[in-house]
């Protein structure tokens, strides 16, 4: 497979982010879209954390796509349904200097994001 609907996960042991987590909150509410409590066997703080419990059979889980997944011998399927997405956001001091990296990086988001939002501010 090379995605999957959430649905299909009912009845798998699930690996959970705990409560002080953010990303709990989101994950919550995907599963509270399609009516479906999550069989929890085990909450962790971390993604890597997360990772590496499933990379021992542990259980699957629903984690951000991050680039530290890949040095875990796990597989990454994207979830098709319910629709989903997640918003993060840049925020810098008005008027305040900003290093030419992060100069870089605040003019790479706002360039690469135009065509999704139109009140994006510099």
């Amino acid at each position: 497979k090379d995605s999957i609907d959430l649905i299909d996960l009912d009845n798998y042991p699930f690996i959970g982010f705990s409560e002080k987590s953010g990303i709990r909150p989101l994950i919550n509410k995907l599963f509270e879209k399609i009516d479906l409590k999550p069989n929890i066997i085990c909450e962790v703080e971390e993604d890597n954390a997360v990772a590496g419990l499933v990379e021992i059979n542990y259980g699957i889980a629903v984690v951000p796509r991050i680039s530290s997944l890949r040095n875990y011998n796990i597989k990454i399927l994207p979830i098709m349904k319910p629709a989903h997405e997640r918003f993060i956001y840049l925020a810098t001091l008005k008027n305040r200097y900003l290093t030419p990296s992060v100069s870089l990086f605040k003019n790479f988001i706002i360039e690469n994001s135009k065509d999704k939002f139109s009140d994006i501010k510099k």
